[in-house]
């Protein structure tokens, strides 16, 4: 039997929320180290710790560094047991689709590859700059390869592919 001060899982609000797939709101950590963050367990209407970890640079971790409030009291709850982090800045709320709309700059069609490809060198490099993932790079550098590109562009891809697998922050790059 339940207390008269118990919350009760699962309002009409909540249900409807949690079906459609649109928190509320979202909360998220801003720091590199992990958060741990109280919040109302939906499904048992009890306080539980979550540990929020990952980058919050980065829209792949966005599971493991947020938290989903699906009504009006579970918001309250988050807000008066997590004050410290508000205060702090290592909590801040979150709008889902500011990292949903950016597109990643890894994604990219082979027709947009080919198309900086035919570009003034420059905008190619611009374009290689902004990857952060070695994969579209090797994609670009077989594209090239098909179309027989310069040795100074094929020089310049294979060094902006080393510098993102290994880290080296100063390739040897022909000048322009």
């Amino acid at each position: 039997m339940s207390g008269g001060g118990r919350v009760t899982p699962f309002s009409p609000q909540q249900f409807a929320a949690m079906q459609d797939g649109k928190p509320l709101k979202r909360y998220r950590k801003t720091i590199l180290g992990k958060v741990c963050v109280v919040v109302l367990n939906p499904f048992s209407g009890k306080p539980e710790e979550i540990i929020l970890e990952g980058n919050p640079n980065k829209a792949s971790d966005l599971d493991t560094l947020t938290v989903d409030i699906w009504d009006v009291q579970q918001d309250q709850f988050f807000i008066r047991f997590n004050k410290n982090h508000f205060n702090s800045g290592t909590v801040e709320e979150f709008s889902v689709e500011v990292v949903l709309e950016q597109p990643s700059p890894n994604v990219i069609s082979d027709d947009k590859i080919r198309e900086a490809l035919n570009k003034p060198f420059l905008a190619l490099k611009a374009l290689l700059n902004k990857f952060t993932e070695v994969a579209p790079v090797y994609r670009t550098l077989a594209i090239a390869e098909e179309l027989e590109k310069s040795e100074k562009i094929l020089n310049y891809i294979r060094g902006r592919s080393a510098e993102l697998e290994f880290g080296d922050v100063t390739p040897d790059t022909p000048g322009d």
